[in-house]
């Protein structure tokens, strides 16, 4: 089963010794995205071996880079950061890995995109990182963009002004046949970031009447500016 192969390449299921056995069809001695695609190929009776003399692990692209996008957010919010791959053409599995600081962040879930919505889709949630493991029966054919997006929420405890890194620390591509892509082409990532807002608002009486007025702090320099009191915030073009 497809899916049962996602949830042991993530790590959520642990094989028995005939679950490992039988699941590792193309007996690299794991589990993972390639199995996926290969049982899918099988329940659908696509072939799992390339056509004599196509090569099968022949690449329609020399290197591929998934990048961790960039988010901002408050605490208490939930984001999404995009996964992007610069070529989406030759291989139809994925397995990632990505590291957070999980006194900022707490993962909760992955998801595909419009690119890979013909993707069946696993994660696994551990400390401070989240797996993600996703196949599809055929090969995309072109393309780039978001491959998958992970979701995030930011901890309310979290520092205004800190920031999480996105490090991608494990990173695979497979073929249709199984195959890893990096057998011959280059597999790179680039890592990104979730910032915490360094602002705040908050209800108070701060001018002194009997109303109550908003106020706007700044982390790094406290009072930034008062409704009705102060007319403009005294911030810089990038606030």
């Amino acid at each position: 089963d497809s899916i049962l192969a996602l949830k042991i390449a993530t790590g959520e299921l642990i094989p028995t010794w005939l679950q490992q056995q039988a699941g590792d069809i193309n007996g690299d001695g794991v589990i993972d995205s390639a199995d996926a695609i290969l049982i899918l190929r099988l329940a659908v009776g696509l072939p799992v071996n390339p056509p004599q003399g196509a090569g099968g692990s022949r690449r329609a692209a020399g290197s591929y880079t998934l990048t961790a996008g960039q988010a901002i957010g408050l605490p208490n919010q939930t984001i999404r950061v995009p996964i992007s791959i610069d070529n989406a053409s030759g291989f139809s599995g994925a397995d990632i890995r990505i590291n957070y600081d999980s006194s900022i962040l707490t993962a909760t879930g992955a998801y595909t995109t419009s690119l890979s919505s013909g993707f069946n889709i696993n994660y696994n949630i551990g400390s401070s990182w989240i797996d993600v493991a996703m196949s599809s029966s055929a090969n995309l054919s072109g393309g780039s963009g978001s491959l998958l997006e992970l979701e995030f929420t930011i901890n309310s405890s979290a520092m205004l002004g800190s920031s999480s890194p996105l490090t991608i620390s494990q990173k695979k591509l497979s073929g249709q046949y199984g195959e890893d892509i990096a057998w011959e082409s280059t597999v790179s990532g680039s890592n990104g970031s979730v910032r915490v807002l360094g602002i705040s608002v908050a209800s108070a009486k701060y001018s002194g009447g009997n109303n109550s007025d908003i106020g706007i702090f700044r982390a790094s320099s406290g009072l930034w500016a008062i409704r009705g009191v102060t007319r403009t915030y005294f911030g810089s073009s990038s606030d």
